[in-house]
């Protein structure tokens, strides 16, 4: 149906870092989204900023999380994970930011190589390629929508 054409699912993660009492404790929050948005600003292709929503983020310090289970903050580990890609790929370049100092909307004109065709299977976690029997996930590009304007307004 619609869903497997343009539907992703991806979950969330915090998982503490190092065992307490011989277990580590985690928090998921899956989502499911029609497109993926993806951060445009310090990076030259396409994959790099699709890959930059996988990397795993260290909390620790005054970013520790706050575990329910333990009653405390903890040092942790943030990461998201695909459980399921669309058949057709729907891409948001994020090209907007807020600019703290001018307390505006910037439009981010940086520029991202996107390819005719390349292969996703690196945002699918483990235990989706196994489920779905792929090592590969190719997407051939189809359109582009620019946005003309200003980060106030256009199209």
């Amino acid at each position: 149906g619609i869903d497997n054409l343009f539907s992703c699912v991806v979950t969330n993660v915090i998982r503490t870092r190092d065992e307490h009492e011989g277990k580590r404790y985690e928090s998921k929050r899956s989502e499911k989204s029609v497109d993926i948005q993806v951060p445009v600003k310090g990076f030259a292709t396409l994959e790099e900023a699709l890959g930059s929503l996988i990397i795993e983020e260290q909390m620790d310090g005054d970013n520790q999380w706050f575990c329910e289970e333990l009653g405390g903050k903890t040092d942790a580990v943030r990461f998201s994970v695909f459980d399921q890609l669309p058949q057709i790929l729907c891409v948001h370049l994020n090209r907007f930011c807020f600019d703290p100092a001018t307390w505006e909307r910037r439009k981010i004109s940086d520029i991202i190589k996107i390819p005719e065709v390349f292969d996703a299977a690196f945002l699918l976690s483990n235990e989706a390629k196994r489920k779905l029997g792929v090592d590969a996930w190719h997407y051939r590009l189809k359109a582009v929508c620019l946005h003309g304007g200003t980060a106030h307004g256009g199209h």
